[in-house]
Parts: C-alpha cells; sequence; structure tokens
C-alpha cells in the first residue's frame, strides 16, 4: 500500500506543532503577565503577582545559603516597555 504524502507531511507537521508548546511549558520556562498597571517598587507584594505564573528553581553553592541551597520562586509582569520581577525565598537573617 502506497502512503500519500499529500495527508502525511500535513499530519506530521500538525503534531509537531501541536506538541512543541506542551513540550516548552514543562519546562523551566518563566512566563511574563501583561498588567494594566506596573506594581509598586516598595516592599509590599500587591495582589497582581499573584497572577503571574510562578517557577521555582534550586539555587545552590552560595555560601550564605542555609546547607548551601535554597529554593526561589521568580515572577515576571510586564506593563507597555517594562518588565518587572518578583524573586522570594527564605531569608535566615
Amino acid at each position: 500500500m502506497k502512503r500519500s504524502w499529500k495527508w502525511t507531511l500535513p499530519a506530521a507537521l500538525a503534531v509537531v506543532l501541536v506538541v512543541g508548546p506542551l513540550d516548552a511549558q514543562q519546562k523551566n520556562v518563566l512566563v511574563s503577565k501583561k498588567v494594566a498597571t506596573p506594581p509598586a517598587i516598595d516592599t509590599t507584594i500587591e495582589d497582581l503577582w499573584k497572577e503571574a505564573p510562578p517557577l521555582t528553581v534550586k539555587v545552590v553553592g552560595g555560601r550564605n545559603l542555609p546547607g548551601g541551597s535554597t529554593e526561589v520562586t521568580l515572577r515576571s509582569v510586564y506593563s507597555g516597555d517594562t518588565v518587572y520581577f518578583l524573586m522570594q525565598y527564605k531569608d535566615p537573617t
């Protein structure tokens, strides 16, 4: 039986386009969420940060880290032409 490339190639391309983005979401990717109003640059963590998906990474090799490692949770939002980052971690001091 002879396969038709007319249908096989588009089907393979469709699979790659669907599976590719799913694979990228599973890796350590920080996604920046668009917000209408930029966050205030102060010591308060505003509710708008809850809209941004978190990315938690383990940081190792720090001299001042308890046990030499800690987890850092990163979030990112943007407004206009500016990107903002929130980094949270346990501070033993």
